[in-house]
């Protein structure tokens, strides 16, 4: 029998104890420093601190797995409120997000009617008036001198604005196919264009930069940014460059500029700045704005020192 260690005395590992036995020998037992156990110990830890890493991974997996439909859901909700022409959500994931999918599509798929049925109603009415303004513009021939040149300015007035309007029902973004061109080699033309006819159009840029776009409809989408500068101003200067890994083009005007509270309602169709001193339907920068959304980008109204200055966004 042992007795227990004294007070104040302290047992510490690595000690011997020797006793006789009855027979004569010794029976010497020795306390070693349990590495056994410290290893077993070790190896437990480290198995389950690989259990808990395999885990995490597994549930960071699972959660992506989850939340990629969501996100995806999402992505295509915005496409859609940006662009009703953009591609339709996909019906994937759990039965309640595939719902909302479907009904979205449906959702789209009606604004798409219903914008090709005002498109097509715009131009129909559009065109039938040009029977009548011809009548009228014959007319004018025989009228009196002093009223002659007033009417045919009015009647030109009136021709400019149903040709805007066929202009714009006709510029469906959806209809023209995709290809490779040289964005730069668009501006510098615009630019030519307009030097040819005494205006002051400039451009700054790349002499190459190629997008996949859509070649009219780009060429729309400059052109009436630059009429709209020189409607407004008696210079307009195109800048063009690469910025995030998007294509920027920026058209800068001397004009009076746009007021903060109205730089998202001129993008409306039939809006005007100036009602009484301005030709023009409006129509301008509602159809930029919507061949530079269905090209995955976007316009938008920057503060300029002198004059309106215009962004545009578009993916390389």
């Amino acid at each position: 029998m042992f007795a227990p260690a004294p007070e104040g005395a302290v047992l510490i590992s690595g000690f011997k104890i020797g006793a006789q036995l009855p027979d004569g020998r010794w029976l010497v037992m020795r306390q070693g420093r349990n590495w056994a156990e410290l290893g077993w110990i070790a190896r437990a830890a480290g198995i389950i601190g690989g259990t808990l890493l395999l885990l995490s991974l597994l549930a960071v997996l699972f959660a992506r797995y989850l939340t990629r439909p969501i996100r995806s859901f999402s992505d295509a909700v915005q496409a859609v409120g940006v662009n009703p022409q953009s591609e339709p959500v996909v019906e994937e994931g759990p039965r309640e997000l595939r719902g909302a999918a479907r009904a979205v599509n449906t959702m789209q798929a009606r604004l798409r009617a219903l914008i090709a049925d005002r498109t097509k109603t715009l131009a129909a009415v559009a065109h039938d008036m040009r029977t009548p303004l011809m009548r009228l513009r014959l007319a004018a021939e025989n009228a009196p001198p002093e009223q002659r040149e007033k009417m045919a300015k009015e009647i030109g007035e009136v021709e400019a604005l149903v040709a805007s309007f066929i202009a714009f029902a006709r510029d469906d973004p959806a209809e023209e196919a995709r290809v490779r061109l040289d964005v730069a080699a668009l501006l510098q033309s615009i630019a030519d264009d307009h030097a040819d006819h005494n205006r002051s159009v400039s451009f700054e840029g790349d002499e190459r930069m190629i997008i996949t776009g859509q070649s009219l409809g780009l060429k729309r989408l400059f052109g009436n940014l630059v009429e709209n500068a020189l409607k407004y101003g008696d210079a307009a200067h195109i800048k063009l460059r690469i910025e995030d890994g998007l294509v920027v083009v920026e058209v800068e005007d001397n004009g009076p500029g746009i007021p903060m509270e109205q730089r998202e309602s001129v993008f409306e169709p039939f809006v005007r700045l100036n009602e009484e001193g301005t030709r023009g339907a409006g129509l301008g920068l509602a159809a930029a704005r919507s061949i530079a959304r269905a090209h995955g980008g976007d316009i938008s109204i920057l503060d300029a020192e002198h004059g309106a200055l215009l962004r545009v966004t578009l993916p390389t």
